[in-house]
């Protein structure tokens, strides 16, 4: 480390032994610090800061000196250098004076004696705050750039249209192509990167949530330009598209392996993620495509690359094409018997049969991608034997799902997305009024029980659900509903909250706590239970020292 890389520090007090004490014993270098100078008391140290070409990032001082005392040089200070970091070192006598510069800002105290641990240690913090201040400072001038750059904002309000709006090739502007710097017809393909908000991070919290999602946005982007540098072979643009939702968007003109070059930057992004900002993540990729009016297609494709993750690990990359690679259902054209089958679960009343259904035509719609007018047709024949199967079941309760009012709602809904999102909401709706929760909350809590029994083993989603005979995807749907996280997410906070149980006893190292609770990395362990808990292992330890 070179001497530019350092951390400048005035000392002031005083105590001549206090000031050879703290120059000789602290361990300077090894915290990136450098001291650059002495005074014993506040107004020498003004004048030697007011001189200095470069200003101490940090100021250590007494509040009991001669000329002029801590308070005084503190609030002097704080005019003229307000981001100078300040930590004061006093005795007990005057501590509850110092406490009263709090207002100016001053958050770091040693009482003194200081043993050496105590002194590193606050020095350790104001350094770490002074390079999370650098790294927002710089997230914020990007931000700035950015802002004030118009270019930028109708590039991605194209690609923003590209992925929710089906365009035929010809109906794409070759005016704005070219005014973009785009190919008419380049190969590309689709990543949809995730964040997983953390437990700890409640919607009163909006905004510190916000900061994390802008601090992701900005590694995703740092990472993808280095992935490409200055190659004129490929073309990336991201696009901040829903509040967990990063969209990356690989063209180029070349024959390149698109897939693994997407795959190689997206599983960097997910581990600085993890490592920076103790935030989960996962990501979706679909297939390779050709031509911009693609664009969708490999889109919706990432998004159910991303459904594997709710009963899958976290931190991982989901390709669409290891789904179809899986897949053995046949697409159908228009799922005729499933929907005959649905009617008559409806009319037996077997709420099971009638989702495992379902469940069976949602994949097929999934794989076939049926237009709009088709899934009209298919839903408005199947909410008809809902309406039935309601009015049979619950008589008192039909007014809430009149057929009139379901079609209204129906043919408002303007694309096959949308409309396809909208019928999920109401099945799922219907069946709560329809079931009384009663088979619900009977599989969560097996699901619940198994993770009890099984959670510091490698846990398989699977198993769980072809012990409780329904289909994996169903149980994930159901349990998502009932308990408000994915299955993912309920272990990853069950693992957790063991941990810090098994912490709270100081019976045994972290990595062996790692181990006991299904993580057989150590490190890996430390990152997720700070997502979750807010603070690493060993600082969650030390606060109940």
């Amino acid at each position: 480390m070179s001497t530019t890389d350092y951390k400048t520090v005035l000392i002031v007090d005083d105590d001549r032994l206090t000031l050879d004490g703290l120059r000789k014993h602290v361990p300077w270098s090894e915290l990136g610090l450098c001291v650059l100078g002495t005074a014993e008391n506040g107004l020498e140290a003004l004048s030697k800061i007011r001189e200095a070409v470069v200003k101490p990032r940090i100021v250590m001082t007494d509040m009991y000196m001669p000329e002029m005392d801590g308070f005084t040089f503190i609030q002097e200070l704080k005019k003229e250098e307000p981001d100078i970091r300040i930590i004061i070192l006093s005795g007990y006598e005057e501590f509850e004076n110092a406490r009263q510069v709090m207002r100016f800002g001053v958050q770091h105290f040693l009482l003194k004696p200081a043993n050496v641990q105590e002194i590193e240690f606050v020095l350790r913090e104001v350094v770490q705050e002074i390079d999370i201040e650098q790294e927002e400072n710089k997230i914020k001038d990007t931000y700035i750039q950015q802002f004030i750059d118009n270019f930028p904002r109708i590039k991605d309000s194209f690609f923003r249209e590209l992925l929710v709006t089906r365009y035929k090739r010809e109906e794409i502007s070759p005016e704005k192509l070219q005014l973009l710097g785009l190919e008419p017809d380049p190969r590309l393909i689709v990543a949809s990167v995730q964040l997983v908000r953390p437990h700890f991070l409640g919607r009163d919290q909006e905004r510190h949530w916000q900061l994390l999602k802008f601090a992701a946005g900005n590694i995703m982007n740092e990472i993808i330009n280095d992935g490409i540098g200055s190659s004129s072979d490929l073309l990336v643009q991201t696009v901040d598209f829903t509040d967990e939702i990063f969209v990356a968007i690989l063209m180029s003109a070349q024959e390149i392996d698109l897939e693994e070059t997407v795959v190689s930057l997206s599983s960097r992004i997910l581990d600085k993620i993890l490592l920076y900002l103790k935030i989960s993540a996962v990501v979706g990729v679909g297939k390779p495509k050709q031509g911009l009016d693609q664009i969708i297609d490999s889109y919706l494709e990432s998004q159910e690359a991303l459904e594997t993750a709710e009963y899958n690990e976290l931190n991982q990359v989901y390709k669409a094409t290891d789904i179809v690679e899986k897949g053995s259902l046949q697409a159908l054209h228009y799922p005729l018997t499933y929907i005959q089958q649905i009617h008559e679960a409806l009319d037996k009343q077997d709420l099971a049969m009638f989702l495992e259904y379902w469940q069976l035509i949602n994949e097929q719609l999934d794989a076939q991608r049926l237009p709009l007018y088709m899934l009209q047709t298919i839903y408005i024949s199947v909410l008809s034997s809902m309406l039935l199967a309601h009015r049979t079941a619950d008589p008192e309760q039909s007014t809430e799902y009149e057929m009139s009012r379901m079609l209204q709602e129906l043919y408002q809904q303007p694309t096959a997305m949308l409309l396809k999102q909208w019928m999920d909401d109401f099945i799922d709706s219907w069946k709560a009024g329809y079931a009384a929760g009663q088979q619900s909350n009977y599989l969560v809590k097996q699901v619940k029980e198994w993770v009890l029994k099984n959670y510091c083993e490698q846990v398989a989603f699977q198993e769980i659900a072809q012990s409780l005979y329904v289909s994996r995807a169903y149980l994930s749907h159901l349990f998502k509903r009932v308990t408000g996280e994915t299955f993912t997410q309920y272990l990853m906070h069950y693992r957790i909250d063991k941990a810090a149980e098994l912490l709270r006893t100081k019976q045994y190292m972290i990595y062996e706590v790692s181990v006991m609770v299904g993580y057989q990395n150590p490190t890996y362990f430390s990152q997720i239970f700070k997502s979750v808990v807010g603070c690493s292992p060993t600082d969650y330890v030390n606060r109940r020292n």
